[in-house]
């Protein structure tokens, strides 16, 4: 099993968004997870710093909108269509995360890790982001310019997971795979 190997952090919940959506957010309250990483950095665009200690500490709850949800759902919809054209295209192997995980020594560092790129005995040996964007964003991606906050997401994924390699994998506007 993928977490025997994994010795810099442990298992959160194994709760997922497709089994209980309610109780996964709530694990996601629990720490500071890598989609948040960005904004306290201050590279999130849609994200301030401020607004995110305000929705972390309950004194804010950020209105979603019908077309946010709609973006969010698609993207996981694509995320394993996204990673097995990955394994595909690298001939690596990849196996889903099967838990939220948080960092060993900081409990408040937490993870969820889209997939997890291993090799012919199943050990871990990198994580994989599945991402899905619009197609005004093709020129980006064609020129390698991922999103700083990604870049952010998946070094906070490596550090709690204590591994060395990361990966990105991108359906732009559908149709334009990266």
């Amino acid at each position: 099993m993928i977490l025997n190997y994994l010795t810099n952090c442990k298992v959160l919940s194994t709760v997922t968004q497709e089994q209980d959506e309610e109780q996964w957010l709530k694990n996601r309250m629990q720490g500071i997870g890598g989609s948040d990483i960005g904004a306290i950095c201050g590279v999130n665009k849609y994200m301030s710093p401020r607004l995110l200690y305000l929705i972390k500490t309950g004194q804010y709850e950020m209105p979603i909108s019908k077309e946010s949800k709609e973006r969010m759902y698609w993207g996981r919809i694509h995320e394993p269509i996204i990673a097995n054209e990955f394994a595909k295209r690298t001939n690596k192997i990849i196996q889903e995360s099967p838990a939220t995980l948080q960092h060993k020594d900081y409990p408040w560092a937490i993870a969820n890790v889209d997939r997890f790129i291993v090799d012919e005995q199943g050990r871990p040996y990198g994580v994989l982001e599945c991402k899905t964007a619009d197609w005004r964003l093709n020129k980006d991606w064609e020129e390698g310019e991922i999103p700083r906050s990604y870049i952010y997401q998946i070094m906070w994924y490596l550090w709690i997971t204590g591994l060395e390699y990361g990966a990105f994998a991108a359906l732009i506007g559908g149709n334009k795979f990266y």
